[in-house]
């Protein structure tokens, strides 16, 4: 082989391994009663639900990861917890407590 396929040969092997990252970022499962946070260049984007979900590679974040189910607790109905940064919608009113 010589000098200029070796290096042609190290090229298409990087852009390859680079190609099979991006692909492997890009596509999401997400799984039931499990929602997932997407920021989009640092902001929020969407929150995506069960199902196959395709990313912008590089650009796209999954910033959490959390269950939309309501948890009993003791006479009240709170989410589940989620990132310390994102607040969390709660169900919860102090009329609803047990004495």
């Amino acid at each position: 082989m010589q000098p200029g396929q070796v290096i042609g040969a190290v090229l298409l092997i990087l852009i390859i391994i680079f190609i099979v990252v991006a692909i492997g970022r890009a596509v999401r499962i997400v799984p039931q009663a499990v929602a997932l946070i997407v920021e989009r260049l640092g902001r929020f984007h969407v929150v995506y639900y069960a199902g196959l979900h395709f990313l912008i590679p590089f650009v796209d974040r999954v910033r959490a990861g959390w269950s939309p189910r309501p948890v009993s607790s003791v006479g009240s109905t709170r989410w589940t917890a989620c990132a310390p940064a994102l607040t969390c919608a709660s169900r919860w009113s102090p009329s609803r407590r047990s004495p």
